[in-house]
């Protein structure tokens, strides 16, 4: 008779980020970042990203189910409020808990420790997107030494420098985005006039094109200030780039405001 634990050792690794679409502004670079130490299509699944999402013509809930079937996963659990507000990402918690698959926890900036909670072990060691630099490098080459023995990947001298490269370039982009985000919040905070929102804002889309957020909220910014070209630019944007279908239904009830029907 197979034990479960002998069944999981049989099966095929995969990574599977399990993350709410909203925070896809996280969730991309930390796949482009897998990407780099070796990981393919074959052996990483995250919904939200072209090439590793569901295949075309699958219920996204009967294949989300052959993951955990069918592969040993490693899961990364990218936390955030949007996340425990997620249906879905709440089901993916809950599979890999009763699946006792293994799993590590990333937090976006701004979401705490303290907020950890249903399955996830509070006290588990996480990666915090917005702690000490030094500290999320140290903590992404933990990660990265775990993938590298899961997986078999590379080990070779140049792979390392080319990994340090690319993790720093992470950090940057990561970090940055938080800076303009601080930036937003101060601003609503102090209730300072839209105008001053725009620059951050647009600064948030250069440094990751995935904050759709951000688009949403210029596009809102522009409507409120009467801009009619740059709020239909940036809604219409919303919606053909979200991923996020309450995202992509709130752009287009303020198209529909404006009088633009996509």
């Amino acid at each position: 008779m197979i034990r479960m634990s002998e069944k999981i050792l049989q099966k095929p690794m995969k990574i599977f980020i399990s993350h709410s679409a909203q925070d896809l502004a996280y969730v991309q670079p930390l796949v482009e970042l897998f990407e780099d130490i070796g990981l393919t299509p074959e052996n990483m699944f995250c919904s939200s990203v072209p090439g590793y999402n569901v295949p075309l013509d699958n219920n996204i809930y009967d294949y989300l189910m052959e993951q955990f079937q069918n592969y040993n996963l490693r899961v990364i659990f990218v936390l955030s409020e949007n996340y425990y507000n997620s249906p879905v990402s709440l089901n993916e918690m809950g599979a890999a808990w009763v699946l006792h698959q293994k799993y590590t926890s990333v937090l976006i900036p701004q979401f705490d420790f303290k907020d950890v909670k249903g399955a996830i072990d509070q006290m588990r060691i996480s990666i915090k997107l917005d702690s000490d630099k030094n500290e999320l490098k140290a903590r992404l080459n933990e990660l990265k030494t775990k993938l590298v023995e899961e997986f078999g990947l590379s080990t070779s001298s140049s792979f390392q420098n080319i990994w340090e490269r690319h993790r720093d370039e992470f950090v940057e982009k990561v970090s940055s985005t938080e800076i303009y985000w601080k930036c937003i919040r101060e601003l609503r905070e102090k209730n300072r006039p839209l105008g001053e929102w725009i620059f951050p804002l647009k600064m948030l889309i250069d440094v990751n094109p995935s904050s759709y957020d951000a688009m949403y909220m210029l596009g809102t910014i522009y409507a409120q200030m009467n801009d009619f070209d740059n709020a239909v630019n940036y809604l219409r944007m919303t919606v053909k780039l979200s991923k996020s279908d309450e995202l992509k239904s709130k752009a287009n009830a303020k198209l529909n405001d404006l009088g633009c029907i996509l």
